[in-house]
Formats: structure tokens, sequence, C-alpha cells
């Protein structure tokens, strides 16, 4: 069994030991006190659950059991700091950092995604002359592309293709000594081109010459901002985003929705198909829907019964429930929000081409002495299955 199933099954149990207890009418403060801890537990399985549902990045080529601890070896001894000095100084890099770049068929002023990666760090020696406290890293919503099942795979150069099984096999019952008829086949093909994402920041010379801690700071920003950037892009691209072009757009409702709405939400996605189960599916929201939903609530049990939010109920039922400021605020009291059937199933691909370009700057601002340097990451972003989502509206005032 694998970490992903076996993080499956122990979710499937949780739940299913938390709704029976929930169910009874006349539960105990025993059980009652036995019903939180399932839930404080559950919230804990859905963390596992989502760690191993990430997406893992594969290398580009299988490699043996020795190149692959020559590879290990290679990428620990490279850092990202030592290919933005040489970026910056307008130099070709030497030692592991060459390498690297030459085993992914990189320019010298590129970075490769698995550098961005966490890795083990050395601590510094504890009587170093300077009092520098670490880095403060900058603020970043939680990432939803692993929520929403979407594949990110790093791909190399040229254009990525991703093609899905759209009509398969009939199976017939024919009788005896007849025929069973053909099925034709029919396959759908995504081409991705590369489309750029791009950061750009600057700092003083002064600072550069003083800053400790650059490898780590910039690795982890690098990092946090792609991640947050593709997310927005993910869902709100004209084109192809969840909540953009990419899936048709329910029209606006009428009324305000109610407790028995927001349950409706959920319970309409459960058709036996992509999903067949309420914990099957995954929805992402918005703050105000968030705000919203925590204040309808209904009594369980007519007898010794406990509040729940529309929220609580659909985190209770769900696969899970994520809130992001990345989903648009409303507009005229609506909000969209979005739902996943199957996550698992890959209904959505956002390839990465494996490396980001940096681009040092000491001229546009040098006469205030500054460096500017600009980082650019090319991605792509198809819906492959529209059918696996749910695009919804809820009005909430």
């Amino acid at each position: 069994m694998t970490p992903l199933q076996k993080a499956q099954l122990k979710l499937s149990t949780s739940r299913e030991a938390a709704n029976d207890l929930a169910a009874k009418a006349d539960r105990t403060p025993e059980e009652d006190q036995k019903l939180t801890e399932l839930r404080n537990k559950h919230k804990e399985l859905e963390k596992e659950y989502r760690t191993a549902l990430e997406p893992t990045v594969e290398p580009r080529v299988t490699v043996r059991d020795g190149e692959t601890r020559e590879f290990d070896e290679l990428l620990s001894r490279s850092t990202v700091g030592r290919v933005l000095t040489a970026a910056l100084s307008q130099r070709s890099t030497d030692g592991a950092e060459a390498e690297l770049q030459q085993y992914f068929g990189l320019a010298a002023n590129q970075i490769a995604l698995e550098q961005l990666e966490t890795r083990a760090v050395t601590p510094a020696p504890s009587d170093v002359g300077s009092s520098q406290q670490p880095i403060i890293p900058a603020i970043f919503p939680d990432g939803v592309a692993s929520f929403l099942g979407v594949g990110m795979p790093t791909v190399g150069v040229g254009e990525a293709t991703y093609t899905v099984l759209t009509t398969g096999a009939t199976v017939h019952t024919p009788a005896k000594s007849s025929a069973a008829a053909e099925t034709t086949g029919a396959f759908s093909a995504s081409v991705l081109s590369p489309k750029r994402a791009q950061a750009s920041f600057f700092w003083s010379i002064e600072d550069e010459a003083r800053l400790a801690g650059m490898e780590d700071a910039l690795r982890s920003n690098l990092t946090q901002a792609l991640s947050s950037k593709f997310d927005n892009i993910l869902l709100n691209d004209s084109t192809a985003g969840l909540l953009g072009g990419g899936l048709t757009a329910p029209n606006d409702p009428s009324s305000v929705v109610d407790w028995p709405g927001y349950k409706g939400l959920l319970t309409d996605q459960v058709d036996g198909h992509y999903a067949s189960m309420p914990d099957q599916v995954r929805m992402l929201i918005g703050s105000k829907t968030y705000t919203h939903m925590e204040t309808l609530y209904r009594v369980l049990a007519a007898n010794g019964g406990v509040n729940e939010s529309s929220y609580e109920l659909l985190v209770r039922k769900s696969g899970g429930v994520r809130i992001s400021s990345h989903v648009v605020a409303p507009s005229a009291n609506i909000q969209g929000l979005i739902a996943v059937r199957r996550p698992s199933a890959l209904h959505t691909v956002m390839p990465l081409w494996r490396g980001i370009t940096l681009i040092p700057d000491r001229v546009t601002k040098a006469a205030n002495g500054q460096v500017q340097l600009t980082a650019v990451a090319l991605y792509g972003l198809s819906v492959l299955r529209s059918a696996g989502f749910g695009r919804l509206k809820v009005k909430l005032a």
C-alpha cells in the first residue's frame, strides 16, 4: 500500500467514525468529547493526506542508482547564491553549478527548479563576526494547486503535450455466436507552449556587501513567490483559469445562499461518476464566503445537539475546504468558488519548464547605487477534463 493509499484509508476511517457519532441523537457528554477529539484528529489526517498528495518532480531521464547518488551529491554542492553572483558579475558559472546546468541543458544565468527545493543546510559556526539575525521571510498564501490535484510536472525544452482518453471501450453482451459492436476510441490532446511569469526586485550595492543569508532567502522567496503567482494564474487566467476562462461560468444566483444552499453545493458534486462519496470532493472558497458560512448554523440533533456552521458541515462531509486570497473578492455580493471531484485523477495540468532565468541589471538604477534582478519562469496551463470541476457562485448579501 502506497503512502497516499494509507493516508486515504485513515482519512476515510476517521470520517466514518466521526459521522456515525455525530448522527446519534442522544450522545452522552463523553461521546461529545470523543466527537471533538475525532474532529481534531481528522484535521491532522487532512494535512497528512495533502502531504501524500503533493506532486513530485520526476527526473528528466531514468537513471541508475549510482547516477542518482551522484546527482544528489552534485545538487547538494550547488547553490542558488553562486549562480546569482555569477549572473550579477556577468560571468559563467563553474564547479557544481556549471555541472548541474550542463546536466539540464541550462544557460549560465539559469537556476534549475531542483535547486529551489528545501535542503538541509550546514549550520554556521557560532563564533562568526556578525550579529545579524535570520532574514524574516515574506508571507504568501498557502498553495492551492496540489489541494486541487493540479499536476505541475517539470518539462524540458519544447512544447508539452498531454493526451486524455475521452471515449473508452463499450462493453457489450451479445447473444451466442453474435458479433459485438466495436468502439471507436477518441483522444483529446492539449499542446502547451511556454508562457512567461516574471518578477523583479532590487537592492542597494551597500546592502549587497553586508547582507548574509542571501542563499536561503533567495531560494525561499523565489519558491514561494512563483508558487503564489502560479496559483493566481491557475484560478484567474482569462484563458485557462478555473475561475477565469478555463471553465464555463454559471449564472449569477438571484437569492442569498442559506444553510441548505451551502449543503447543496457539496451534494450536487456527488454524481456517482467523478465522485461517488462526498469526501471525494474538495472545495476552494474565498474569505468572504468563509465569513458568511460561519454565520449560518443548524442544530444537529433535537436533544442535546450542538450547533454546526455551514463551514463545519462542509469540512466534516467533504474531502476538504480551503480558503484562499487568490479567489477574487465578491462583485455585487457574489463570489465564485471551485469544487473538484476526485482530485487525484489529474483534471488540470500546469507544467513548468525547468530553468528559472536570472537577468541582472546594474545600469538602470546605477545612479541610485542599486542593483535590479529579474527572474523569469516559463509555464503552461490547460484544463484537461472540465467535468472534474464544478465552477460555482454564491450570493452573500
